[in-house]
């Protein structure tokens, strides 16, 4: 555009020269327009060389203007990735922390179950050998009964065997001698129904029956 208007002016002045020329052969006045044709052109020269610099002020300033909010970007977005980088962080040891306590609590639950079902395993062991141990009792008093019952029987005169006498004193906790001896009253009496009855209250007295 400036340069159009360059061309513009300098047609003008060879115009305007070349009428002046012709209106007068005068010498001022060729002075005139020589000087009318300098005093346009380096008017020319300045206007260009000013749109020029101003342009290129203008452009250097688009340049600043662009570095500047280049760099603005970079710095924004370097300082988004910084805080999505510490928001990650800290997310990561929020979940961390959670996990933890969750495995924390997970192994007290399993502890306090563990020891809460070994303190029943031993409550039921506790009552069945207690249970056993009463059975047991109930089980030898009954056996004491019947026991003690047929032995009565086998120490009567009634239903006297020899055998089953001399069994008797063998099962007994009585030392060797007395089992003897009372052996040998037994076989003493067994032919004689007078001494029996003597004999086996003998017998009995050392069974402590």
């Amino acid at each position: 555009m400036n340069r159009n208007l360059l061309i513009i002016i300098i047609a003008v002045i060879v115009l305007l020269g070349g009428y002046m020329m012709f209106s007068s052969n005068s010498e001022t006045v060729q002075t005139e327009v020589s000087e009318a044709a300098e005093n346009v052109e380096s008017a020319a020269e300045e206007a260009v060389e000013a749109t020029e610099e101003a342009a290129s002020e203008a452009a250097e300033a688009t340049e600043n203007a662009v570095s500047d909010a280049v760099e603005a970007t970079e710095e924004a977005a370097s300082d988004a990735v910084e805080a999505t980088e510490d928001a990650a962080s800290d997310a990561a040891a929020a979940t961390e922390e959670v996990v933890n306590d969750a495995v924390e609590a997970t192994e007290d639950a399993a502890s306090d179950a563990a020891a809460a079902t070994e303190e029943a395993v031993d409550d039921a062991t506790d009552a069945v050998e207690n249970a056993a141990d009463s059975a047991t009792d109930a089980v030898e008093d009954a056996a004491n009964e019947v026991t003690g019952g047929n032995d009565a029987e086998v120490l009567s005169a009634d239903n006297f065997d020899q055998d089953k006498v001399n069994e008797l004193i063998d099962n007994s906790s009585l030392d060797d001698g007395t089992k003897e001896t009372l052996k040998t009253v037994v076989q003493s009496a067994a032919d004689n129904p007078a001494l029996l009855d003597g004999a086996l209250a003998q017998v009995k007295t050392a069974l402590g029956m």
